[in-house]
């Protein structure tokens, strides 16, 4: 990740403020944070225990935070601007991914700030047509339909995108957010 964004590695190493929205068991987070001690680092969820959960695994790192955020609501509380805002896996198991991303987009600090979105796209377009025979889509299919797709039937009027949305959905998304999409490559 850190290679795809020019520069972004030594404004780690000057010292950023960065946060991770959805960042689980905080793994890539702490990592980070072990590895830049100048920057700050905050690992966000919307569950109270599962953050209780990452402070009491990584509350021993002094430049890493830990705060309960509702990505979908991100822009009604939420003041504070970071350098670098990312997610990994989590848009397309949002109950409202484009709420999500203008949020993130409200807190990416103006002129040089990053964020990064990576999730799953299995095809293009996300037209099942492009997929006939992918063993693989199907498999993702499989798993989007039990678990992300609940997940993200969790408020009235959700989007429910799961994770063969495609290419085109995401990056539809990121510019409706007004962010410039300068860089996105596919991971195979």
């Amino acid at each position: 990740m850190l290679t795809n964004i020019a520069g972004l590695k030594e404004r780690l190493e000057t010292g950023i403020d960065v946060i991770e929205f959805g960042c689980g068991s905080g793994q890539l987070l702490a990592s980070l944070a072990t590895s830049y001690p100048k920057s700050r680092f905050t690992a966000s969820d919307v569950a109270p225990e599962l953050v209780d959960k990452l402070r009491g695994k990584w509350g021993h790192l002094a430049n890493m935070s830990f705060e309960i955020h509702n990505l979908c609501r991100l822009g009604e509380t939420m003041q504070k601007k970071y350098d670098w805002v990312y997610s990994v896996n989590v848009i397309h198991d949002l109950s409202k991914p484009q709420e999500a991303l203008d949020g993130m987009r409200g807190i990416v600090e103006e002129g040089n700030g990053v964020c990064s979105v990576i999730e799953p796209c299995m095809s293009q377009t996300g037209a099942h047509a492009e997929s006939v025979g992918n063993s693989a889509v199907a498999a993702f299919y499989g798993v989007s339909t039990f678990m992300c797709v609940p997940e993200s039937f969790q408020e009235d009027n959700s989007v429910a995108l799961g994770m063969c949305v495609g290419k085109k959905g995401i990056v539809d998304r990121l510019l409706k957010a007004k962010f410039k999409v300068e860089d996105f490559k596919a991971l195979t």
